[in-house]
């Protein structure tokens, strides 16, 4: 298993737990464990990690760490693993790569027809504008509504479990397109101080995305965010 976490320039991570390169052979959720503390902030990829960091830019001094760990080595009671640390290049990223990454994200789940319309305009740099997004936001606003609808109807016994299940992913997906659209105008209106709520948007977005419906390769996506807007004219600033 070979996961990728990003930490501050003194290697600590978002959730206080320090990282260090080294080897180290231990029991399973312990002290130590490096992976096991930080795994909630884990990307597959040094990539996705950069695309998914909740900065808006990468802060100064950002470290990429590389947590390789074996399971079942020992016979010990608890079972014992071990675990390489190994420092990385942390790989430069853009704020509309990592707004390219969430759009088609989300497109592989999203399948609403004047959200993948939207969206091939966004990634061709045809059309980035907030009226678009704006359209985009309000209908799912609406999609979510309507989903909680259903989930109350659902206490009356008019609507079936498995119903229910099917109206939450649904709900699930269009509050993170809502909160991808909300980012997109933030993104154009050229307001530096919407720095950070873009940022928080695009987590929200993504986070947890491969297990919210069918398993998603996140890193195929994050190299396809870069290859679509690459040679685009773009801008580093909102």
């Amino acid at each position: 298993m070979r996961k990728f976490v990003i930490t501050d320039a003194l290697g600590v991570a978002a959730n206080g737990k320090r990282v260090a390169v080294g080897k180290i052979t231990h029991r399973i959720g312990a002290p130590n464990d490096i992976y096991f503390h930080t795994a909630a902030l884990c990307s597959d990829s040094p990539l996705l990690a950069a695309l998914q960091n909740p900065s808006y830019t990468a802060s100064p001094g950002q470290r990429l760490f590389e947590i390789h760990q074996w399971e079942g080595l020992t016979d010990t009671d608890p079972p014992h693993v071990y675990t390489v640390v190994k420092e990385l290049p942390l790989p430069e990223v853009t704020p509309v790569q990592k707004l390219a990454f969430a759009i088609l994200a989300l497109a592989e789940v999203y399948h609403e027809p004047r959200y993948r319309k939207w969206a091939d305009k966004w990634l061709s740099g045809a059309d980035r504008g907030p009226i678009p997004a704006y359209e985009i936001e309000q209908g799912a606003v609406q999609r979510v509504e309507s989903a909680e609808t259903l989930t109350d109807l659902e206490a009356f016994g008019y609507v079936s479990e498995e119903d229910r299940h099917v109206t939450e992913k649904k709900a699930d997906d269009a509050r993170r397109v809502g909160a991808v659209a909300r980012a997109s105008i933030l993104f154009a209106s050229g307001d530096p101080t919407a720095h950070s709520e873009v940022a928080k948007l695009l987590v929200q977005a993504t986070v947890g995305l491969s297990h919210a419906g069918k398993p998603l390769d996140l890193c195929a996506v994050a190299e396809r965010a870069v290859q679509a807007v690459a040679g685009l004219r773009t801008s580093d600033s909102l």
